[in-house]
């Protein structure tokens, strides 16, 4: 129900887009993937763990709802996120897995 905006990604594979501050949210479509809802100004502290699972969302790792409550679906997307940055893979949040998320996220 919003703006279309068609753009391509630089030689680098990355792409910038200015997007108006009250938009809250923006979809992503990429031609051969699902489509991606990305959350703008909607996230937590990276120090709390609803933050943590909001950036694991927006990097496209699924925990389901962001409850803030630790559960199985939160456990797995750590785990996943750990294994392709090549953390020690828990499942658990610790310092190493918290400064990745804040440090993909702000990229």
């Amino acid at each position: 129900g919003g703006t279309v905006i068609e753009e391509s990604t630089d030689g680098g594979g990355w792409l910038e887009q200015s997007i108006h501050p009250r938009i809250d949210r923006v979809t992503l479509m990429i031609e051969g993937w699902p489509a991606i809802t990305l959350f703008l100004g909607d996230l937590d502290p990276n120090e709390e763990f609803r933050g943590i699972q909001g950036r694991l969302r927006n990097l496209v790792f699924s925990c389901a709802r962001l409850d803030g409550k630790p559960g199985p679906r939160t456990e797995a997307a750590l785990k996943v996120f750990q294994h392709q940055y090549d953390l020690d893979v828990t499942g658990k949040v610790d310092g190493q897995t918290r400064d990745n998320l804040k440090e993909l996220h702000q990229s």
